[in-house]
């Protein structure tokens, strides 16, 4: 049974392009879609099933009327349709969210760019690759609010694409700061400059970079900025965990990006 589809969600017949155990992605003509179960939640382009185990076919097939998963055919009326966009906030509660993050990050997370206890202390590739993420990230948020847009391009492209996993942590942390531009009503401008110096041929990056650019979300991010925006410290905590848990290091290296964006942003700000 079908609990919700995503705004982004278009009409076609889309070919699988990878699976997990909660989650399918299936893409055509470099558009994404996913099928997901009940436990990871609406988002922009998801098809939410109630189920905690995912059956996914070959091939999904989605009509005004109907959603088709190989033979099995749902019906698309009073499936609620999610509503992806963000909304600008003013943001409060930002110490909060560090500590949870800093907290309940997983080891091999980008929050050692938040506390540098957390770097990887052997030599060798990880340390390296620590190392020259927390310089790029450096350049990207002084490059964001005041450097030229040479800068900016040079930095987000430092970043793109590093790391490891499906979808590389550089990557995440771009997802991340596009969501922090969005939230407190920056330049629309700025984030597609951003995204278009972000493009790899990762399907799933690409993907995950133009929608966080358009302003949109998953619910998990939406509950998380309102509970910055408006909640009680219990609020941000349990929303941030929401995120952090997200992937291996995806939610946390999303989450990382999100934070240090705020704050390089909000800087000085009362």
């Amino acid at each position: 049974m079908l609990i919700s589809i995503g705004d982004r969600v278009k009409p076609g017949t889309y070919e699988l392009h990878s699976r997990f155990a909660r989650a399918a992605n299936y893409i055509r003509d470099g558009r994404l879609i996913s099928l997901v179960t009940s436990e990871l939640g609406p988002g922009p382009s998801r098809i939410v099933l109630r189920s905690r185990r995912l059956s996914a076919p070959d091939v999904l097939s989605i009509s005004r009327r109907t959603v088709s998963l190989g033979e099995r055919r749902f019906s698309r009326a009073g499936i609620p349709k999610y509503e992806s966009q963000l909304r600008v906030s003013a943001l409060r509660n930002l110490a909060i969210f560090e500590q949870s993050l800093v907290r309940h990050a997983p080891a091999h997370s980008l929050a050692y760019l938040l506390d540098a206890r957390r770097l990887p202390r052997n030599s060798g590739f990880r340390r390296a690759l620590a190392l020259h993420m927390q310089f790029a990230a450096e350049e990207f948020l002084a490059a964001l609010c005041e450097g030229p847009q040479r800068r900016l391009r040079n930095a987000v492209k430092q970043i793109a694409g590093c790391g490891l996993g499906l979808t590389p942590s550089g990557d995440d942390f771009i997802a991340g700061a596009l969501i922090a531009l969005r939230l407190l009503n920056k330049n629309e401008e700025l984030a597609r400059q951003i995204a278009r110096a972000a493009q790899t041929d990762n399907a799933l990056s690409a993907h995950f970079i133009e929608i966080a650019a358009e302003g949109r979300a998953p619910e998990d991010v939406k509950r998380l900025s309102d509970a910055l925006a408006n909640g009680a410290a219990r609020d941000v905590r349990e929303a941030a965990l929401r995120v952090i848990k997200h992937g291996e290091t995806s939610g946390a290296d999303l989450a990382t990006g999100l934070l240090m964006t705020l704050k390089e942003c909000t800087r000085g700000n009362p």
